[in-house]
């Protein structure tokens, strides 16, 4: 039985028909197990670790890396774990263990495109001074030629909500003409991953809010991004264009090539706001051709109504109420609030002479 071609195995099994018995396999048959067992590590992983006795004995390397090319072993953490039941086997998940978003001031994502390669785009943070457990987020979208600098400046006032500034490339968001070709859907996306991570991030409760170019870019996530991946739609001086909603139908450009042929259903628990002065030069609150756009926008009030009846609503278009002392504006409010539209009569593109009144409408909408 001894030889150096041969190890000893022994095991013992409980079995009423059999007693204990002592096994001696060849190399051949070792390997055969050894790679089964890498088989089943392949498949689900190498943190399969088995149980004994109730418990699992778990060790982990920790290793670092600047650039994930080279890991530096930096140390080993130990654990026994206790298994209840009768499982034979457990596994673990890594996850982090997010700190506050209180001590970021930006988050990052890197993109290649036709434009660049390895490209960072930022997005900048201003936390709120609210004492909440969790804060709602506003995430902010410049118009054209504008910045993440501006954007975040002109809405400091909101001070219960943690303020996210996204910068567009060139200044500039994807929507057909422009000159960015960025993915700035994807760049949406994963700032929003992010954001939930940290425990102090309502992740129930996070809006996008984008001015004129910005607002265009609102309204193509509103229609392409997956459900639950952001709640509230909220638009300034840019209403939906008859690429985006035609043939009863919201349409949107998948292939993120500016051509809108590739049909979308509105995720059932989204909410939109929708706010445009009737006297927007640039965007004009009527609707129709803008050359220099190369685009056709819908009228404001039937553009509202569109997504309305996009997320169930049934019916004519609202009669307008006045709820500001200022008659000037005017609240057309669809789903029970959840899809609501101000006319600023007299209001221009930046709706100067009606900040106050601007605010108080953006927060009582995401107001948890």
């Amino acid at each position: 039985m001894k030889s150096t071609h041969h190890l000893i195995l022994f095991i013992s099994v409980l079995i009423t028909t059999l007693p204990t018995e002592t096994y001696s396999i060849t190399q051949a048959e070792y390997d055969t197990v050894v790679n089964e067992r890498d088989a089943v590590h392949a498949k689900f992983g190498s943190n399969l670790i088995a149980v004994a006795d109730g418990e699992a004995s778990v060790s982990v390397d920790i290793e670092t890396s600047d650039d994930l090319s080279i890991w530096t072993t930096g140390g080993t953490a130990s654990a026994t774990v206790p298994v209840s039941g009768d499982a034979q086997f457990m596994r673990f998940k890594m996850r982090d263990n997010p700190d506050s978003l209180s001590d970021v001031s930006q988050l990052s994502h890197t993109q290649s495109w036709s434009q660049e390669t390895s490209y960072k785009r930022v997005a900048l943070i201003k936390y709120p001074v609210s004492d909440a457990q969790t804060h709602p987020v506003l995430i902010l979208m410049h118009g054209a030629g504008g910045n993440a600098y501006g954007m975040i400046n002109q809405y400091m006032d909101l001070e219960d909500y943690i303020l996210v500034a996204l910068q567009g490339y060139d200044n500039r968001w994807n929507i057909q003409t422009e000159s960015s070709k960025a993915d700035d859907l994807d760049y949406i996306v994963s700032i929003i991953d992010q954001l939930k991570t940290y425990s102090d991030v309502d992740a129930n409760n996070i809006s996008l809010m984008g001015s004129s170019n910005g607002a265009a870019m609102v309204n193509r996530a509103m229609i392409e991004l997956p459900e639950g991946t952001f709640k509230n739609a909220i638009s300034l001086a840019s209403q939906l264009t008859t690429d985006q909603y035609n043939n009863n139908s919201f349409w949107g450009a998948a292939n993120n090539d500016g051509n809108y042929d590739t049909g979308y259903t509105l995720s059932p628990n989204l909410r939109a706001l929708s706010l445009h002065g009737t006297n927007d030069t640039t965007i004009p609150y009527e609707g129709g051709t803008v050359n220099w756009l190369s685009r056709t926008f819908i009228e404001a009030q039937q553009s509202i109504l569109n997504i309305a009846t996009g997320l169930g609503y049934i019916g004519a278009q609202a009669n307008g109420t006045t709820p500001f002392t200022n008659t000037n504006i005017v609240k057309y409010e669809y789903l029970g609030g959840d899809v609501v539209h101000y006319q600023f009569i007299g209001g221009n593109h930046g709706f100067g002479g009606f900040k106050n009144e601007l605010l108080e409408i953006i927060s009582d909408f995401i107001s948890p």
